[in-house]
């Protein structure tokens, strides 16, 4: 409100006024028809001199700014009135039961003192006091600062009010009443964490700031993820058609947007006001407390039943929802962490979380799982049919059908692409077949690849380019045998690889899968799925991640820390010395376990000097 009410003392509304004033001749600058009525009302003014007719006096015109407009009457009531509503805050508050906190007192006397200087050292000490308009003015709609004024003031002076279907529940409608508090709760656990974007349920108005939620009609808020600029979005009540047979409206519906990938990942939140408290030992082997059977079976029948049609898909219908949990009302979080319910949400993502003002830790810590996911991990978490895992698997990681060769100048790459071509003394012929070129530019990066259409040996002579070489050179060179790769045609990258501290000498070799996702130049060279499913996850975590090649290891370094990839462990190094953290079966399963196992290793060893040696091998 400060802000606004500064932007509006910069830049203030106002008008042009009329005065007129009965001055000497002499001193009138201007005079209007209005001027010469008043002259023949006072005829003992006008004199004849000279056969001329002279007045002695006039009604002069005299025209200028102010700032005493409707507008600004109102902008100085508006912040008169807060100035009251603060004094009287703060007066109920010292006086309340509680014991005040000082810092509140101190902020509440600040913004007073603040709103009363404005309010005394500026135009607005000037303006007149309000009276009754007969229609706002669409100043208070359009112009900046007036516009956020106007809208402050309505929060203040209205405070929140929650709107929709609420005002028509009973007492008995409690179970609809913890609905909107579970998805106003985790709204509020996401705004604690990331940017809100789009809140489309908060509308102000001139009847105040509503929250409006309301079965049958679709409420949404957005979020942005500030480390990697992902969407969130968080959906109320949302009606899905899709299905082939019959539509479904699930509460909440967590939807994510992934970096790297073209798909939505989506997840059920739905709210159940009823607990399970007398257990069948079918499904209550601990004889706790859970949700109820039914329930479970609704959040299979969601993430089955919701689909969509896929036109470029060969399976037509693919499923949109990759988990479904129920929110229920349950106190004893510990407790219920033994509980099959909860467990199944790691065996096939379904199951049921404890959710109440008192236990919200369970719900936000799978949020955040669900959230630093990457596409991979995420994808992980869905439970698949039979047979899909092998079509998804088509990376044959022991496969580097892709050469990387390097550019040394601008003159070269010009050869390159004019000609379709790529040549190179060093060639192993156990390489091929090579399906793909990539163009290292020295000093920037790969951004062009090619598919390769035929490969063979030619005299350097014979090749274009050859006044390139260095005259001295060019006598020997003339009938050396290179390895020429002609391509079909040129293409960019999506996402260009950037330079490393090294690069080709003067080929290396790579696969497609990671020449189509990698970010830079040491990515290419990872060995397995798992190295890439764990570097993918690294960068997602921080964008200080370096990827360094080990004898026998893939090592992976960040913020402090050195991780070593064995085939089977995770280490991490301290000094000479191996520390295991992890399986990378447990990592493959539960990724942001093992992430957040690094990130306590960290925060442990913080302070301490960490060596980050290369090791020779791992025992």
């Amino acid at each position: 409100m400060h802000r606004a009410a500064n932007r509006i003392l910069a830049v203030p509304h106002h008008k042009l006024i009329t005065e007129h004033e009965v001055m000497p001749h002499y001193k009138a600058a201007r005079t209007d028809a209005r001027s010469e009525k008043w002259l023949r009302k006072h005829p003992e003014y006008v004199k004849r001199c000279d056969g001329r007719i002279l007045a002695e006096k006039v009604l002069a015109v005299n025209k200028q700014i102010t700032y005493d407009t409707q507008e600004n009457r109102l902008v100085k009531f508006m912040l008169q009135s807060t100035v009251r509503r603060i004094e009287d805050f703060t007066r109920r508050y010292q006086n309340s039961t509680l014991k005040p906190d000082k810092n509140i007192i101190a902020g509440a006397a600040r913004m007073s003192r603040e709103l009363k200087r404005l309010l005394s050292t500026t135009f607005l000490s000037k303006v007149s006091e309000r009276n009754a308009a007969k229609s706002m003015s669409l100043v208070f709609g359009m112009a900046p600062g007036y516009r956020e004024l106007y809208k402050y003031y309505l929060m203040l002076q209205n405070g929140i009010a929650v709107g929709g279907d609420i005002f028509h529940m009973s007492v008995r409608d409690t179970a609809q009443l913890y609905e909107y508090w579970c998805f106003i709760k985790l709204y509020d656990i996401l705004r604690s964490r990331y940017t809100l974007n789009s809140p489309d349920i908060i509308k102000v108005d001139r009847k105040g700031v509503t929250v409006d939620l309301a079965k049958g009609k679709d409420s949404n808020v957005v979020f942005l993820n500030p480390q990697n600029g992902e969407l969130i979005k968080l959906t109320y009540n949302q009606s899905l058609s899709e299905t082939q047979t019959v539509s479904q409206r699930p509460d909440n519906i967590l939807e994510l947007e992934k970096k790297g990938s073209s798909v939505s990942y989506k997840y059920v939140f739905d709210a159940k006001y009823r607990i399970e408290l007398n257990p069948d030992p079918k499904y209550y082997p601990d004889d706790k407390p859970g949700p109820k059977v039914d329930d479970i079976n609704t959040m299979h029948r969601y993430r089955d039943s919701i689909v969509y049609a896929n036109p470029s898909s060969r399976f037509t219908f693919e499923k949109t929802m990759f988990g479904a949990y129920i929110l229920f009302p349950y106190a004893r979080e510990e407790e219920y962490t033994k509980h099959k319910f909860y467990k199944s949400i790691e065996s096939v993502n379904i199951g049921g979380l404890p959710f109440l003002p008192s236990a919200t830790s369970l719900v936000t810590e799978l949020l955040d799982e669900l959230v630093t996911d990457s596409p991979e991990a995420a994808f992980e978490r869905a439970t698949l049919p039979i047979g899909i895992e092998e079509r998804l698997r088509l990376v044959d990681w022991s496969r580097r059908d892709v050469l990387i060769g390097l550019v040394p100048d601008d003159a070269h790459l010009g050869l390159y692409t004019d000609n379709l071509m790529y040549f190179t003394p060093r060639f192993d012929i156990g390489h091929l077949p090579v399906r793909y070129v990539a163009l290292y530019e020295k000093g920037k990066g790969i951004s062009r690849y090619g598919e390769v259409v035929s490969w063979r040996r030619a005299a350097r002579g014979t090749l274009p380019g050859f006044e390139l070489s260095h005259r001295a050179n060019r006598r020997l060179l003339k009938k050396e045998p290179y390895n020429v790769f002609e391509v079909l045609k040129w293409h960019t990258l999506a996402t260009p690889i950037s330079i490393a501290e090294y690069g080709p000498s003067p080929i290396a070799y790579t696969n497609f899968f990671l020449l189509s996702n990698s970010s830079s130049y040491s990515e290419l060279f990872l060995k397995n799925e798992d190295e890439y499913r764990f570097f993918a996850g690294l960068k997602r975590m921080t964008d200080k991640a370096i990827l360094e090649d080990e004898d026998e290891a893939t090592a992976f370094e960040f913020e402090g820390l050195k991780v070593l990839l064995d085939k089977k462990e995770i280490y991490v190094v301290n000094g000479e010395k191996l520390d295991k953290q992890d399986s990378l079966r447990e990592f493959v399963k539960h990724p942001n376990r093992t992430f957040k196992r690094l990130m306590k290793y960290r925060e442990m060893m913080k302070g301490k000097e960490i060596t980050l040696s290369i090791v020779d091998s791992i025992s």
